[in-house]
């Protein structure tokens, strides 16, 4: 699994989740402090964290963990669960992502992952800064 967040600036740095899958558990331990750390350097305390209704993210450790490090928080009440003109990362990242991507050069699981992280860097700002003030 990859995880990504974005923000008008900018991507935050990949989080690649080789083995198993995410619960709260997990994101709590392994993304949410990547995301709380690249939003904060890009944005100060001038954003606020909202998510989308997957499991791992509306679940209530996740909830309260947000509500408790992130400056400003949208919780799952408030966030709507599946929406192409809210969830950027979903329709427009991803394709920009995959566009990116030399699909021939992975090969295996570490060229792709290899891949993943350098072509996330090749994703210009003016994208997501479109994808996001749509």
């Amino acid at each position: 699994m990859v995880w990504l967040g974005i923000c008008y600036q900018g991507i935050t740095q990949s989080v690649i989740i080789e083995n198993g899958t995410i619960d709260s558990d997990r994101y709590i331990a392994d993304i949410l402090p990547v995301a709380l750390k690249d939003d904060t350097q890009m944005l100060a305390n001038e954003f606020t964290f909202q998510q989308d209704g997957a499991k791992p993210h509306t679940a209530k450790d996740t909830q309260l963990w947000c509500k408790k490090h992130f400056f400003d928080f949208w919780s799952k009440d408030r966030w709507p669960p599946n929406s192409p003109h809210l969830n950027p990362l979903d329709y427009c990242v991803r394709n920009e992502l995959c566009h990116h991507m030399n699909w021939n050069h992975a090969v295996d699981k570490q060229t792709l992952i290899n891949e993943i992280k350098q072509c996330v860097k090749k994703i210009p700002v003016k994208v997501v800064r479109r994808s996001v003030a749509s």
